[in-house]
């Protein structure tokens, strides 16, 4: 696939490559795919390409020449229409290659083609689709030719017959009023005069013609109900057509309103997918910056309990302390001992206010830090919660749009089942058509 061309192409002398446009291949059917390949095989197999090539060094010899120009434009339309042919020989399918003629003559439409191409830059699309639908039936085309011959010789044989028990003199009359403005030469002015009682009698006989419907009228009805029934079949055969015609463009655009619902679908479905996947990405990171917080929080609580316990072991130390100073007490005497027992009781309360103040800080770390861990737990279960239903949601997103695009699948098929009951009604109603064709050539 390449971004450079608008239409498929076959490159290559010895070693052939066949090129696509981007996106082709999303836009087309695995039918009409199929087609498509099967068309640029056809040039492979053909050797189109040196034909191509020696095609275009005669045009440059001979640009001076309009025939040359004019066979050249022939033989590519030519090319075109044999590998049409082939592409319908290994598919069968010419429903697929000539939709496939109609959404690549949209892609040529952005660009022209560089080389030999699908479309053929000098084919009609519409006579080669206009071909392909009527390549399809022969037999039918060859038969309503073979019937039309055989009407247009039984009525102009019916129509002999019938002038032979009316006389000559009725149209002589005629061809000779209708000459008589174009051919006014004195001559035949008095060839005229000289023949005029004789003439006379038999130009007053076609007028008396009404007086007598009796005699006429057994002769000139099979002459004028054959024709008109064979026009009437002609007609609906036509209107057949039509109303073919009409239903492959109405499906057509059914097919277009529903790929480009489809893209549509895809595209919302894609936003919000988008949209989704990055909310998620900010729950997980703020799970993990959650997380984080959870984690100095800790290491703050580990460094808190470090300098409760070393502020403990100050307590302990000063109570060892306390205790070498009550054994001094007991050595002391008089007023010496008053004042050590003073200063050991102020040192015994302070020692006893520090402890409880410590206890009180180890109380409130320790439910400073229950309460945060709990705040992070309930922040992170809740991210966690809303992490799952957004994976919900998405899953349950991806499901409703497969479940349209099946939805859009289906409408899809039912519309070609759809058609096909069509076209085989109208292929039914033919071949009824052509029954009382041949009954009418029978009789």
């Amino acid at each position: 696939e390449t971004h450079r061309i608008h239409s498929p192409m076959v490159v290559g002398v010895f070693k052939h490559v066949i090129l696509l446009p981007v996106g082709l291949l999303s836009g087309l059917s695995p039918e009409q795919v199929e087609a498509v390949l099967a068309h640029e095989l056809a040039h492979v197999r053909r050797n189109d390409y040196l034909v191509n090539l020696f095609l275009s060094l005669v045009e440059i010899l001979l640009f001076f020449n309009p025939m040359m120009w004019w066979i050249s434009k022939k033989i590519k339309a030519e090319r075109e229409h044999a590998c049409d042919d082939l592409a319908l020989e290994m598919t069968g399918d010419t429903l697929s290659l000539v939709r496939s003629l109609a959404l690549l003559e949209e892609w040529r439409l952005n660009g022209a083609s560089l080389a030999m191409a699908f479309m053929g830059n000098d084919g009609s699309v519409l006579s080669r689709v206009q071909r392909l639908l009527q390549h399809n039936d022969k037999r039918q085309v060859a038969a309503k030719a073979f019937w039309s011959l055989s009407i247009f010789s039984v009525c102009l044989a019916l129509l002999a017959f019938q002038s032979s028990p009316r006389q000559v003199s009725p149209p002589e009359s005629r061809k000779e009023a209708v000459a008589a403005p174009v051919q006014p030469e004195p001559k035949w002015a008095a060839e005229t005069a000289a023949n005029a009682p004789a003439v006379a009698e038999p130009v007053h006989a076609p007028l008396a013609l009404p007086e007598i419907p009796a005699q006429l009228a057994p002769e000139t009805a099979p002459a004028d109900t054959i024709p008109a029934e064979a026009r009437e079949i002609e007609k609906e055969m036509r209107q057949l057509e039509a109303k073919v015609r009409a239903s492959e463009i109405e499906l057509r655009k059914k097919e277009q309103a529903l790929r480009s619902k489809e893209l549509l679908i895809r595209k919302e479905s894609q936003q919000a997918t988008q949209a989704k996947q990055k909310v998620l990405m900010e729950l997980e990171m703020q799970m993990r910056g959650m997380e984080h917080e959870r984690e100095m929080q800790e290491s703050e609580f580990e460094m808190d309990q470090q300098k409760l316990e070393l502020a403990q072991m100050e307590l302990e130390e000063q109570q060892h302390v306390l205790q070498l100073q009550e054994e001094q007490l007991e050595q002391a005497k008089g007023e010496d001992l008053k004042q050590k027992l003073k200063a050991f009781q102020e040192a015994q309360q302070q020692l006893m206010e520090k402890e409880r103040a410590l206890e009180l800080r180890a109380f409130e770390a320790q439910k400073k830090q229950r309460q945060q861990a709990f705040e992070k737990e309930k922040g992170i279960q809740e991210l966690q919660n809303r992490h799952v239903q957004m994976e919900q949601e998405l899953q349950m997103q991806e499901q409703e749009m497969e479940f349209k695009m099946m939805n859009l699948h289906h409408e899809m098929q039912q519309m070609e089942v759809e058609q096909r009951i069509k076209e085989q009604e109208v292929q039914a109603r033919y071949r009824e058509l052509e029954e009382k064709m041949t009954k009418l050539e029978e009789e």
